[in-house]
């Protein structure tokens, strides 16, 4: 997650260097739509560890995941609501590359993982 910040941010500067305050601004709206809902479903999931806790991980996962989803929308309505000036393309741009961006960094963490030597036990 906190490379998703740290790309989110770079995205921002390069947004409010390249365009307008009103871009900059929604690129960053739609970035915290992408993160928020992200870190929430991040901490409900790893907050159980153990083969002891697997069934109650699994049904927290599922909970999680569409209290993530109802969180994004959410986010959605609100700024299209409350924001007076708001670039909806900008908007959707950085919602989806910070979405992209924490998919991508996952899977790259993953493919990494598998690649590593394995350890002696």
């Amino acid at each position: 997650m906190t490379r998703q910040v740290g790309f989110a941010a770079v995205l921002a500067t390069v947004a409010g260097l390249a365009s307008t305050r009103v871009e900059a601004e929604s690129v960053i709206i739609g970035a915290l739509i992408a993160i928020i809902p992200g870190a929430y479903f991040g901490y409900m999931y790893f907050r159980e560890t153990g083969s002891r806790a697997m069934q109650r991980i699994i049904r927290r996962a599922y909970i999680a995941e569409a209290v993530k989803l109802v969180m994004m929308g959410a986010g959605f309505a609100l700024a299209f609501r409350f924001m007076d000036s708001l670039n909806p393309l900008a908007l959707f741009c950085g919602f989806v590359l910070t979405h992209g961006f924490g998919i991508f960094a996952i899977a790259k963490m993953q493919s990494a993982y598998k690649q590593a030597p394995e350890q002696p036990r």
